[in-house]
């Protein structure tokens, strides 16, 4: 029982040590590389995105025209549920607004669009590790006005 209650303590520790690390120094460590690198590699499959003018996130993404697809794996997509809110994305350099709103109830769409968003994930991980499907509706100029 003692090392049962060992081991549930250090994935407790390392998961909210990592969590730490990720929001604290490797977050905003992509960020700054995004915006002085935005034509660099990792613009290619990176963006940032800012939710409601309050978290700024780097998230892989992928554009098909004035729609963008995220693959969210942590708890933030919960706020764009129903609805969604407004979000302002940087795409290699360039803001843009938009509505995010997560993709429910639609497998098969998910799952082909997961496909072309994380086409290097083995065939053996479970579709429900994927993370939650976010589609971000770009605002065309003749809407901003």
């Amino acid at each position: 029982m003692r090392i049962f209650s060992a081991i549930i303590i250090v994935v407790l520790i390392s998961t909210v040590g990592f969590a730490i690390y990720q929001k604290k120094i490797m977050n905003p460590r992509v960020a700054m590389e995004l915006r002085a690198e935005p034509q660099g590699a990792r613009a290619e499959r990176v963006m940032l995105m800012t939710i409601d003018d309050r978290a700024t996130l780097p998230v892989n993404y992928l554009r098909e025209g004035d729609v963008v697809y995220v693959g969210a794996d942590g708890p933030w997509w919960r706020d764009l549920a129903g609805e969604g809110l407004p979000v302002a994305v940087l795409i290699k350099g360039e803001i843009f607004a938009g509505q995010a709103s997560v993709v429910a109830d639609r497998p098969d769409f998910n799952k082909a669009v997961f496909e072309r968003l994380r086409p290097n994930v083995p065939g053996w991980v479970p579709d429900w590790l994927n993370g939650v499907l976010v589609a971000i509706e770009l605002k065309t100029d003749m809407e901003e006005s």
